[in-house]
Formats: structure tokens, C-alpha cells, sequence
């Protein structure tokens, strides 16, 4: 007698309590997992959004100086060269955080008959020191830096590179085309050293496992946290996909395996002066998902808890609603 009224107490009360609490848990771990993968895109956006604006800010004090450069040239102000040089050592002596600017122009364009004529001024230790970058040695016209702004008409950043004999330092160069009556004249540019901005971007947190990455136009890695890769691999060789999206100009963010370790994770990416610089913020799934896994596992503890002192409630009422009919037979 008491194990039927118990098989039917069970079956009836038990059951159905049992599948509604399942139920219940499974609805609230899939909010817990929705909530938790939507603030986790917010959060890889924004912060993506951020750190590359936060850097091309630091960019844009450097990016003045050959735009002022080329708006001087265009207005004709200058015409003799000693004139000139002396005008561009100032703008260097009283930049301290850029490496140096130059001013390369078309042949004879300046200087009549003159084919080279691209004053360059640099720091060297605490002083500027010239030099004319210009001979058939260096023919800076087939180089990116003036050939690629004299195509398109726009200014640009270089692709990084290593400043050779300057210790090593990671360089870049914003150039810019000026022109005069329509013509165009030639490229002002500015080569700054990417050190302290290499080294802020590295300092930013993400989470206990996440990183930032930086790319050149190209998919470089400028910062990753593989340092032998710095420089010497590309985002193309490790993920195509992603590297294809991170170099478009383009913000997104997308679920894919990570560049380093493979795994899972968020990436979210943001353009730096349009297609010249890509920032991502790298979230992984396991890390960002930890505490809803382990809510999970909590319902689960709880419910398992829950259900066995149901039963065991259960199996008591049985037993005490059986001993009155039991002490009646």
C-alpha cells in the first residue's frame, strides 16, 4: 500500500514539479547565456571603438605638422632653397616627439634643373641634423611614400618599418600631396616613432586571457601577444577570414578562432585613419562565458538537491498517509 500510494504521488506530484524546475533552470541558463554573449559583443565593440579612437587621437597631433607643411608650400612662400631648410628645421625643433619631416618635390619643380631635391630634417640625440635623401641610389619617386599620394591625390601612413642604425625603433610615415595651380609639386611628410604608442596599447586590460591587436594596412601584427610575430607575420597567414575583414576599413565583430592558441572567442574590430590601422579587441569564449557555465552548474546542484528532498517529502507523505489504512485493515 505504501509504495503504491508513493509510485503515485511520485508520478502524478513529482514528476510534473520536476519537469516544470527543469524547465524553469533551462530557460534561465539560456537567458543567463543570452545576456551574457550580448553584453560581452557590447563590450568587445565598444572597447575597440575606444582604443582606436584613443590612438588615432595620439596620431593626429603628428598628422598636422605636413598638412601645415603642404599648405605653406602651395601658397609659394618660399624661393630659395636656404630659405626653405631653415623653415623645416623649425618645424622639426619645435617638434620633439616626431622623428623628422621632409619635403621631397617633383624634378625641377622647385629648383629648376634640379632632379633630387628632398630636404630632410631628423633629430640625432638632442639636435637636428640634414640631409638631402635624394640620388639615384634612392629614388625616392618609385618609392610608396611619394609615388602612392601623388597617385590617388590623398595623404596617407606608411606601412610600419624598423629604423635602420636608430635603434631599432618601429617608424611610420604620414604623407602628404601639395600642389600649385592644379600642378602636383610634390609630398611633405612626417616619420614618427610608434614606441610609446606600441607600448600603451599593450598595457590595456582585457580580462584575465583577452588582448588587443594591432595591425598595419597590410594585416601586420604591430602588437600581438606572440612578440616573435611583431613585424615578421601577417593576420592573412594564421586567419584569412579575419584578416580580410580587419583590413577592409570596416568596424565589425565576429565569433572566429583567434590567431593565437585557436580558440574560440569574440573579435571585435575598429579602422584607424580609415584602412591605415586595424585595433581588435580579443575576448575568449570560456573565459566570457565562465560565469554562466558555472550559474548552470549551480541550478543543476540546486535542483538535483531540490528534487531528492521532493521525493523524500513525497515518500514520507506516503508513508504517513498509509499507517491510519494500515491500522484500519
Amino acid at each position: 500500500m505504501k509504495g503504491s500510494l508513493a509510485r503515485r504521488l511520485i508520478i502524478w506530484i513529482g514528476l510534473p514539479l520536476g519537469a516544470l524546475f527543469l524547465l524553469a533552470a533551462w530557460f534561465g541558463a539560456s537567458r543567463s547565456f543570452y545576456r551574457v554573449e550580448r553584453d560581452t559583443e557590447d563590450y568587445a565593440r565598444l572597447m575597440a571603438r575606444y582604443q582606436a579612437e584613443r590612438v588615432e587621437e595620439s596620431m593626429n597631433g603628428w598628422v598636422q605638422i605636413p598638412s601645415n607643411v603642404a599648405y605653406t608650400l602651395e601658397s609659394d612662400a618660399f624661393t630659395a632653397e636656404p630659405e626653405l631648410e631653415a623653415f623645416l628645421r623649425r618645424v622639426v625643433q619645435h617638434n620633439s616627439d616626431v622623428h623628422g619631416c621632409c619635403i621631397a618635390f617633383e624634378p625641377g619643380s622647385f629648383t629648376p634643373g634640379k632632379h633630387f631635391y628632398p630636404p630632410y630634417w631628423h633629430w640625432t640625440g638632442k639636435d637636428v641634423s640634414f640631409v638631402q635623401v635624394g640620388n639615384p641610389e634612392y629614388d625616392y619617386f618609385k618609392w610608396e611614400w611619394y609615388a602612392e599620394p601623388k597617385r590617388t591625390g590623398r595623404k596617407m601612413w606608411t606601412e610600419p618599418f624598423f629604423d635602420e642604425g636608430g635603434g631599432d625603433v618601429m617608424m611610420t610615415t604620414y604623407c602628404v600631396p601639395f600642389r600649385r595651380d592644379g600642378v602636383f609639386r610634390g609630398v611633405a611628410t612626417v616619420d614618427v616613432a610608434l614606441e610609446q604608442l606600441i607600448k600603451e596599447t599593450k598595457e590595456v586590460p582585457v580580462g584575465r586571457e583577452g588582448y588587443i591587436m594591432l595591425l598595419s594596412r597590410s594585416g601586420r601584427f604591430l602588437v600581438c601577444p606572440d612578440e616573435s610575430k611583431v613585424m615578421k607575420a601577417t593576420i592573412h597567414e594564421s586567419n584569412p577570414e579575419l584578416g580580410k575583414l580587419m583590413t577592409s576599413g570596416k568596424e565589425g565583430l565576429v565569433r572566429a578562432r583567434e590567431p593565437f592558441g585557436g580558440r574560440k572567442a569574440w573579435v571585435a574590430f575598429a579602422p584607424i585613419w580609415r584602412e591605415s590601422f586595424s585595433l581588435a579587441v580579443v575576448i575568449p569564449e570560456a573565459e566570457a562565458m565562465a560565469g554562466a557555465r558555472a550559474l548552470v552548474w549551480e541550478l543543476v546542484a540546486i535542483g538535483v538537491l531540490g528534487m531528492l528532498g521532493m521525493l523524500a517529502g513525497l515518500w514520507r507523505i506516503a508513508h504517513s498517509a498509509a499507517k491510519p489504512i494500515a491500522s484500519l485493515a
